[in-house]
């Protein structure tokens, strides 16, 4: 058991490698750079008697001050250098500020993207897992066929629609504390700089669970669906019928022998959940009006400041990378046939 979970550690080395990679690589290949709208400016206003090639003498001077004129492996090599001697993930070109600090730091978003992403999954899972044992346990009942049309049905609403529908009842139900963009739709308004109290605390979880509405919901449709089919086809192997001939009851059974054994391919979706919530929060973030790092990446891209976004795409880049690893070792640690395998 040590030895796999050794070896499925140290396989993340080259993962992170790629991910490191494709990071800048997919940045560097968009058309033009930070500083093109400053050739264009310079060439509309130079006065000279050859214009144009000022301005592209005075657009290379800038390239060159920003290393930007090196091939984008030179520059690659040395954004990695950065990284691994200082800890550094470049500047940002639009602010000037680090890029670590912007991504990593205290006032960063990120930390508010990891507590929605981190808390829907575990509402997702906690809500769709009785879901999915009700469904396998009054299979064709009228219990079962109510929570599958159910799921059936908000499987199909699309996370901006759940998003914009959750946003405008929110508003009419409570008129005097709407979601507002200064209040960042985390927090009432006017507890927005106050101190953490039980009374913030209640107002953070309110806030929240329009969230997990949004972003937990396809995690609930995926594991109750998924959990109720498992279940149906382990509750017909002979295993089953020999615990049940041992007196043991339905939910005995269920959660004894069928659950454990139901969970395993839930767990190695994990990572695909993963992918999905990290979408799903930004649509959130977008329409509740909360922080989250997706936001910024949109903005970063528009204005082709690569520092900045190749800095978020690494993140979320690696958080996918040590997810899918935390699916794999959790998958190992409940079905011992993997790592006896």
């Amino acid at each position: 058991m040590v030895r796999y979970y050794v070896l499925r550690i140290l396989s993340i080395i080259p993962v992170l490698i790629m991910v490191t990679l494709l990071s800048y690589a997919i940045v560097a290949m968009l058309p033009g750079n930070f500083f093109t709208r400053y050739l264009i400016a310079v060439a509309m206003n130079a006065r000279g008697a050859n214009p144009r090639q000022e301005a592209f003498d005075q657009y290379e001077a800038v390239l060159a001050l920003r290393g930007l004129d090196k091939p984008w492996y030179t520059q690659f090599y040395y954004w990695v250098e950065g990284i691994v001697l200082h800890g550094s993930l470049g500047y940002s070109f639009a602010s000037g500020k680090p890029a670590t600090q912007m991504v990593l730091g205290p006032g960063s978003p990120l930390w508010w993207t990891l507590i929605i992403i981190g808390s829907s999954i575990m509402v997702g899972w906690i809500v769709g897992i009785p879901l999915g044992v009700l469904g396998a346990a009054f299979y064709r009942r009228p219990i079962d066929i109510i929570l599958y049309s159910t799921t059936y049905i908000l499987s199909a609403i699309p996370p901006f629609v759940a998003g914009l529908a959750f946003f405008v009842i929110y508003n009419l139900l409570h008129p005097h504390d709407w979601l507002l963009p200064g209040a960042w739709g985390i927090v009432s308004h006017d507890l927005l700089h106050a101190p953490l109290t039980w009374t913030k605390a209640v107002s953070h979880l309110h806030r929240l669970s329009l969230t997990w509405l949004i972003v937990g919901m396809p995690i609930v449709v995926t594991v109750s669906r998924h959990l109720r089919a498992g279940l149906l086809e382990v509750l017909n192997q002979p295993f089953i019928d020999t615990a049940r001939g041992k007196g043991l009851s339905t939910w005995q059974v269920l959660f004894k022998h069928g659950l454990r054994n139901a969970l395993n391919p839930l767990i190695s979706m994990s990572g695909f959940m993963l992918t999905t919530t990290i979408g799903n929060s930004i649509i959130a973030a977008t329409v509740l009006y909360q922080p989250n790092l997706g936001g910024w990446i949109v903005i970063a891209t528009r204005s082709q400041d690569q520092p900045l976004a190749t800095a978020i795409l690494l993140v979320f880049g690696v958080l996918l990378a040590f997810g899918t690893l935390a699916s794999d070792l959790l998958l190992a640690l409940i079905d011992p046939r993997i790592r006896y395998n």
